[in-house]
């Protein structure tokens, strides 16, 4: 049996799958009121605690712990339909693969069950007092289910700043398992895909109102809006199968096979040839994205669109509209083989 985990601290600027479901919980609560699910703990949320700790003789502080978590916790069963269902499969969803709807039924009875039997509790697939606590309580199987530890994001710019925020790793980490399965079935390296997803979309798992899905692959028909797990995992396998039409297999250790990639997947345009040439870069390099913004952008002061002189000299500049020409300076994100390196 894993050990008892602690109820866990969320406060004001906590973000995930915790904050998800203690919003999803909050909604039960209070008749559903329509406290957005968005898995981030800003006033809304905090304003909400503070309403609920007072109106349950709980110490009214804002922050939501062992006492408030485990008294808005209600069972959840087969056939419950609320926002306490709700809430049990954002926590099941950071170990087991389900759909997110509000509805618990035999796929939600499933993941509630592997995740007990995982945890070494009683088997019964419903979401009660114990079960609740080691949702809450744990991000990943004890044991290192997870395939791998968390990423941590240390690689820093050549200025020494971060490449990755907290919230952004966070984010990362939870959506993972997407990625890695979809490495397991099409071959295309986790980190490949994860970077791409945050390219495209900032780690989102929604669908832009373009309908090209989180990975942004032009003229799909993805639905708009929060994706279900199956819908992203969906999403996901397609993006790792569009990175392989393009660029065939990929090796982390090789830098050049990596750049080829992302540079493939972004549209290998003539333009971005040409601006590697001019700053010095050889035909081979440039063949593989180290003029492209989408791949190198602030790898270095040459192409660091922040500082000056780049910032004004027009030597690096970036397409930023569908067919459309080059714009200087580029945008301010980094680029796609600087990401990959932080995940490294």
């Amino acid at each position: 049996m894993a050990a008892t985990p602690s109820w866990p601290n969320l406060a004001q600027g906590n973000t995930g799958k915790n904050v998800s479901a203690l919003q999803c919980l909050l909604n039960f609560r209070n008749n559903n009121t329509a406290l957005a699910v968005d898995g981030s703990f800003g006033p809304a949320v905090y304003n909400a605690v503070v309403a609920y700790q007072r109106s349950n003789g709980l110490t009214a502080n804002g922050v939501a712990g062992s006492a408030t978590l485990s008294k808005l916790v209600s069972t959840v069963q087969r056939g419950t339909v609320n926002n306490a269902a709700r809430a049990a499969q954002y926590l099941l969803s950071k170990f087991e693969s389900l759909s997110i709807d509000g509805s618990f039924g035999p796929g939600s009875v499933t993941a509630a069950q592997s995740f007990q039997s995982k945890m070494g509790i009683a088997v019964d697939g419903s979401v009660g007092p114990t079960t609740w606590r080691y949702l809450f309580g744990y991000s990943v199987y004890p044991g290192g289910t997870d395939p791998e530890p968390p990423v941590t994001g240390g690689f820093k710019d050549y200025r020494g700043q971060d490449i990755l925020t907290a919230t952004q790793l966070q984010l990362l980490n939870e959506n993972k398992r997407f990625y890695q399965k979809a490495e397991q079935e099409v071959g295309i390296p986790w980190q490949v895909l994860a970077v791409i997803h945050f390219q495209e979309n900032g780690l989102k798992r929604t669908g832009p109102s373009n309908g090209d899905g989180p990975y942004q692959i032009w003229g799909s028909s993805y639905p708009v809006g929060s994706l279900t797990d199956q819908q992203f995992q969906t999403a996901t396998n397609d993006a790792a199968r569009f990175v392989k039409s393009k660029a065939g297999s990929v090796d982390v250790n090789d830098d050049y096979e990596v750049k080829r990639a992302f540079f493939k997947y972004n549209g290998v345009a003539g333009v971005y040839k040409t601006q590697a040439l001019n700053l010095g870069f050889t035909s081979a390099q440039a063949n593989v994205g180290e003029g492209s913004p989408y791949v190198m952008n602030r790898a270095d002061a040459r192409r660091d669109p922040t500082v000056e002189p780049t910032k004004s000299n027009r030597t690096w500049g970036q397409i930023k509209t569908d067919a459309g020409s080059l714009s200087y300076p580029a945008n301010s994100d980094h680029g796609a083989f600087l990401v990959f390196a932080a995940l490294r």
